[in-house]
């Protein structure tokens, strides 16, 4: 919706297939939707050695993904990168994650936001990390 991509050069991930729906309804002619988590399509390949120009994770889906899934992100970045967590006074809507949980994706939002020289900020409910990649 906010013009960063070209339709055809879309690929969107999300264990929602409504999300997806949505997305595809919007945007009828995406490159390409995996039904699942991102481990999920890492474990299954999908995404091959396939670098994007862009990769966003945010509405919090951040807090979700693993350490070894956030490192892995990285390898599919060759440009800018934005996560977000859900900050520490905030929760996820559906309630499935526990306060350690939420502790910890911060923790990691912190660490990943150090090592590769992000700037962390607080958008909404929301922290979130921009980090641009200088090299392929």
């Amino acid at each position: 919706d906010l013009g960063l991509t070209e339709e055809p050069r879309l690929t969107a991930i999300d264990p929602s297939q409504a999300m997806l729906n949505e997305l595809v309804r919007k945007h009828p002619l995406v490159a390409r939707v995996e039904p699942r988590t991102f481990a999920d399509t890492l474990a299954r390949r999908n995404l091959a050695g396939t670098q994007f120009d862009l990769v966003l994770a945010l509405g919090g889906s951040a807090s979700y993904l693993s350490h070894d899934d956030w490192e892995s992100i990285m390898r599919h970045a060759r440009g800018r990168l934005v996560l977000s967590a859900y900050a520490e006074d905030e929760a996820s809507v559906t309630a499935d994650l526990t306060s350690q949980q939420l502790a910890d994706a911060n923790s990691r939002l912190r660490e990943f936001a150090d090592r590769h020289e992000g700037r962390i900020e607080r958008v909404g409910r929301f922290n979130t990390v921009a980090i641009r990649r200088n090299h392929s």
